[in-house]
């Protein structure tokens, strides 16, 4: 964790990339996601230094270039039914280094059934004879029911930026019931109905970031509360610049946290 601290230290004190260097690192990372799902080792060896070390979770032990090589290569395909995505990047830049930070988050189907966790990670990349290497990696995974309360929530919103009706499915409980601003009530197939048909023409390009997070929990029960601030275009290309404060209520069933119940209330800018 001590370890984890450094590498997220860097961030901070780091320059901001401009949006074309950022969004070039983002395929970057995703692009090396590819390639060792795939077990490219060619690919590989370009993307790593010879000298890179990685710590990924609790584990005391390092892993060298030779070894996370190897075994991307021996693993490649064995596990079809697990889905791995990469998002919510934060990626700092000086002339000759790089940090990217993201979320994971990893499906797994066993007998029809999935199964989902999350991680954080920590990329660190120098700029060595004109090309960038990895340095060195650090990953930790989110424990706990809090950490998948929070975890689920940042999913719902890359689902809503990526237009994705069947993470909401799949998420959603049956019997969800949400309340808006003005103080209409909508349920489950009411949302996605809406949802579909929006998204058919919708051009905009939304981001969100979360704050003032509070979440409980209560047995079975979670409730996360928070504001989401939402910067970008609307679907006629005006800039959007908002506040709302959210809650979500969650319920576990069969192990998996489920959305039950939301409420948004915009903020109204001072």
């Amino acid at each position: 964790m001590a370890i984890l601290l450094i590498a997220l230290s860097v961030v901070a004190v780091a320059a901001e990339c401009t949006e074309a260097e950022a969004k070039a690192f983002e395929k970057w990372d995703h692009d090396w996601s590819k390639y060792n799902a795939e077990g490219n080792r060619a690919e590989l060896e370009k993307i790593y230094a010879d000298d890179f070390v990685g710590i990924g979770g609790l584990s005391l032990g390092t892993d060298s270039k030779k070894t996370i090589i190897d075994n991307a290569v021996k693993n490649a395909g064995s596990n079809p039914n697990r889905k791995s995505t990469s998002h919510n990047y934060l990626i700092t830049c000086t002339p000759s280094t790089v940090t990217i930070v993201h979320r994971n988050t990893v499906v797994v189907t066993t007998d029809g059934k999935e199964s989902t966790s999350w991680s954080r990670t920590a990329h660190v990349l120098e700029k060595r004879g004109g090309n960038w290497r990895v340095v060195s990696s650090f990953s930790n995974g989110v424990d706990g029911d809090r950490g998948a309360i929070f975890s689920i929530t940042l999913d719902g919103d890359q689902a809503s930026m990526n237009r994705d009706l069947d993470w909401l499915r799949k998420n959603v409980a049956d019997d969800f019931v949400g309340i808006i601003g003005d103080g209409v009530a909508y349920d489950k197939p009411q949302m996605i109905a809406y949802l579909e048909n929006l998204w058919k023409t919708d051009k905009s390009k939304v981001k969100t970031n979360l704050s003032d997070i509070t979440i409980r929990v209560d047995g079975d029960m979670g409730i996360i509360t928070g504001v989401r601030h939402s910067k970008g275009i609307d679907n006629d290309g005006k800039p959007v610049d908002s506040k709302a404060r959210f809650s979500r209520t969650l319920v576990k069933r069969d192990g998996k946290w489920m959305r039950i119940a939301a409420t948004d209330v915009g903020i109204k800018a001072e």
